[in-house]
């Protein structure tokens, strides 16, 4: 099995070059929009995905989920990843503030979110 490495770099390229993540910091709201931010939101969000999420990835396809009494069973680790996911403050990376989010823009989120899904595709599919 592969190491799942995330590709921060090159994701950090596309925001710079072809996204213009600077001119997100000229938005209303978003003055704190950096490469920097997405640097290190990216960063925190590849550990999450290298060392937690993939290292679940062939054991959750090989103990599946399932249905059972009208609820859905999950492999144990995913609970231990979706704890890990919790403790961070991912599930609001991009809701607003005031419901507890980070109110960060679907720019940064979404590359956060493609590398979870890279890492561990049926994890990625609880939260």
């Amino acid at each position: 099995m592969s190491e799942y490495r995330p590709p921060v770099d090159e994701m950090l390229f596309i925001l710079d070059s072809i996204a213009g993540i600077d001119n997100v910091a000229r938005l209303p709201g978003c003055e704190e929009v950096t490469t920097d931010l997405a640097r290190a939101v990216m960063d925190e969000a590849g550990e999450l995905a290298a060392n937690v999420l993939a290292p679940l990835n062939a054991a959750g396809d090989q103990a599946g989920s399932a249905v059972l009494n009208g609820e859905v069973h999950v492999p144990d680790s995913f609970r231990e990843a979706y704890q890990s996911f919790v403790e961070g403050g991912w599930g609001g990376i991009s809701a607003p503030e005031a419901y507890g989010g980070q109110d960060l823009p679907q720019l940064i989120s979404m590359p956060v979110q493609e590398m979870w899904q890279s890492a561990n595709l049926a994890w990625s599919l609880c939260p």
